[in-house]
């Protein structure tokens, strides 16, 4: 089974889409912080390992793993100097293959 929470339309920065994620083990799972900044992805209060992939903010993890479940948090600076943080939980179970998770 393969679930994304539903997230009404968000256009304000400091957010993070999809905020509850279920993914098959193996498959792929984009989460898109949305900043004017640059961000620091963190999993369960830890640094990002070097072999997810990190572009424009967004953080793509190609095959999932069980230990890949957690926390993920992005956090960055306002145009105001304003620190934001924005979390999603990412929930790791079962086996299947070339399933992306990405919020519509």
């Amino acid at each position: 089974m393969l679930y994304v929470a539903p997230e009404s339309h968000i256009s304000h920065f400091g957010k993070i889409e999809p905020t509850i994620a279920l993914v098959y083990e193996a498959s792929a799972v984009n989460l898109e912080c949305f900043s004017e900044s640059p961000v620091l992805w963190t999993i369960n209060g830890h640094p990002i390992e070097s072999e997810h992939i990190i572009f424009h903010n967004n953080l793509f993890i190609q095959q999932v793993l069980s230990e890949d479940s957690g926390i993920y948090r992005c956090t960055g600076t306002h145009a105001r100097n304003k620190t934001f943080n924005a979390q999603s939980e990412v929930i790791v179970g079962g086996m299947k293959t070339n399933q992306l998770v990405k919020y519509s």
